[in-house]
């Protein structure tokens, strides 16, 4: 309720009823404090629309202490949480042997991990992710038999997913990188070859065109972005672990071999840092 000074509460206009429980996760309330402070306040004890609201609150705090959030992932607007500012995606992968379709997010602010797997969807492996204008990219992968050409997007807000242009080549094991307008895939594996080709994604055309092919075959690298350019370290050509790493121009359409790295890394993280490439972990050696 609104107050005044000291916490003195103040009335709200004659003959209106408060609006701000409407908008309040009531429902997320401990049930002591919203018995004593909420249900019971003269404002809401006197006002029509309040009791219906009050009743609701109680049905569905009931319902979360005997059931448990709801499969729907709070559904209910009385005791949905707000969406965090941002939250960390962890999409499909291996898991017990075999692909999963496993999404979990993780909310930093409440150090929480939540399952929101939408059983629609296959399971998938290997594949590349990205965020780009609002949507999260499934970039090609492996579900322990097909290799995949193709790409969805899955809209976070509205939890939707939708499937955009398949890529020229199918790509397991793809790095994926996002710059200017463009969404870039870069290597893999197709089942038969590591790739060295490359292509990107315009999502007003909803189209991928291939651009200049890499200088080297690589499956398991990863890509990064910085001032312009799109970089990419170590990775697998089929026969060794890379040591070498590689950045696109997109204002020349060209590759061009920058310096090695200091050890031959496969499946390798990179990430870009203050005007700066970092290239973390991976292995030095083919299994």
């Amino acid at each position: 309720m609104p107050s005044g000074p000291r916490g003195a509460p103040i009335s709200p206009p004659e003959g209106r009823a408060p609006r701000g429980p409407a908008f309040v996760r009531l429902a997320l309330m401990h049930v002591e404090y919203f018995m004593n402070n909420v249900k019971m306040h003269e404002y809401v004890r006197d006002n029509e629309d309040c009791k219906g609201l009050i009743r609701n609150a109680l049905t569905e705090m009931y319902n979360l202490n005997m059931y448990g959030p709801s499969s729907s992932d709070f559904g209910h607007l009385l005791s949905r949480p707000r969406l965090p500012g941002a939250i960390l995606f962890a999409i499909g992968g291996w898991s017990g042997g075999s692909p999963t379709n496993a999404i979990e997010t993780y909310d930093s602010r409440a150090d929480q991990w939540v399952n929101v797997t939408c059983e629609q969807e296959g399971p998938l492996a290997y594949h590349g992710t990205a965020y780009f204008k609002g949507f999260i990219y499934v970039v090609g992968g492996f579900d322990s038999s097909d290799y995949f050409s193709s790409v969805k997007r899955f809209d976070p807000l509205k939890k939707t997913w939708q499937q955009v242009a398949p890529m020229h080549s199918r790509r397991c094991y793809v790095s994926v990188a996002v710059l200017n307008n463009f969404l870039y895939a870069m290597g893999g594996f197709d089942g038969h070859t590591r790739l060295n080709t490359a292509e990107r994604y315009q999502p007003e055309t909803n189209q991928w065109t291939l651009i200049a092919p890499m200088h080297e075959q690589r499956s398991d690298a990863s890509a990064t972005t910085l001032h312009g350019k799109v970089y990419i370290c170590g990775g697998f050509n089929g026969a060794e672990c890379l040591i070498t790493a590689e950045a696109y121009d997109a204002t020349t359409h060209q590759w061009t071999l920058i310096a090695p790295m200091s050890s031959r890394r496969s499946g390798v993280g990179v990430i870009a840092y203050r005007n700066q490439v970092y290239a973390d972990e991976g292995q030095e050696s083919a299994c």
